[in-house]
């Protein structure tokens, strides 16, 4: 048996029999961010349809071929979190079946995030999209704009969350592993928030923001899945910080460029 075959080995022997007889466990980590690409809009002339075969509703209201601003200022902005579909992790999960699904509990996110931004200049009002105006099939950005076109919103915040997982030592992603038993490895975690500020009638894109956070530990501070979890929520809500602080700055660029007009 090879060097790499018998540490795969070793790796797997452990991980089975760990759990069972050494009271140790396992942590999974969270699902993955959405594809932010979903959110550039359908190209012109693009036919949308549903799982059966028939034709998407549109709303007259938000156009898909024209991308050019038109918000009023001081402007509504709704917000809302999307992940890959399927997307779970021990505090929450996503709503909704196809290109994407919608996180709308708030594990990482606090109020008084959203009450810094509705004092910001020309901001009429910042407020969740709400889960009863979203369809079960999500395809595009469109089903975010045309939601959140009901609740009469200028503008879209959509932000999605990737958390990542590294044995720093070896660079290996880790998705499935051991606490409290076996080799220490030192566990490195990154979050990137990515958002995207769009136009809700036409889908034109204000700004986007990209902020990233990192810690890390060693396993044998980590002992159970409340602690590799806490550490997670950790480093995901310190990158959400920073995405906060980065909006602020952007919406001061939007304000004065779009908001005299």
């Amino acid at each position: 048996m090879s060097t790499k075959a018998l540490q795969t080995f070793r790796f797997t022997v452990i991980a089975l029999v760990c759990p069972a007889f050494c009271g140790c466990t396992q942590y999974t980590t969270p699902g993955g961010p959405a594809r932010m690409s979903i959110f550039a809009g359908v190209p012109k002339g693009t036919v949308t349809t549903t799982p059966g075969g028939s034709a998407a509703s549109q709303d007259p209201n938000v156009a898909i071929e024209h991308r050019e601003p038109m918000a009023s200022f001081p402007a509504n902005i709704v917000y809302v979190r999307v992940q890959e579909p399927g997307y779970k992790s021990y505090t929450t999960q996503g709503v909704g079946r196809g290109a994407f699904s919608v996180v709308f509990a708030r594990d990482v996110e606090k109020e008084e995030d959203w009450l810094e931004l509705n004092r910001l200049v020309n901001v009429a009002q910042v407020g969740p999209l709400s889960r009863l105006l979203v369809p079960d099939y999500l395809q595009s950005e469109q089903d975010l704009r045309t939601a959140a076109a009901r609740l009469n919103a200028d503008m879209l915040l959509i932000y999605t969350l990737d958390t990542n997982f590294m044995d720093r030592d070896t660079s290996a992603g880790l998705t499935v592993f051991t606490l409290g038993l076996g080799a220490t490895i030192n566990v490195r975690v990154t979050c990137t928030v990515s958002a995207l500020l769009l136009d809700t009638r036409s889908g034109y894109a204000y700004g986007v923001i990209e902020e990233t956070a990192v810690q890390e530990k060693n396993t044998a501070a980590l002992t159970s899945k409340n602690a590799m979890d806490n550490m997670r929520l950790g480093v995901e809500r310190q990158a959400f910080e920073q995405f906060i602080d980065e909006f602020e700055l952007l919406w001061k660029n939007v304000a004065r460029q779009y908001g005299n007009k």
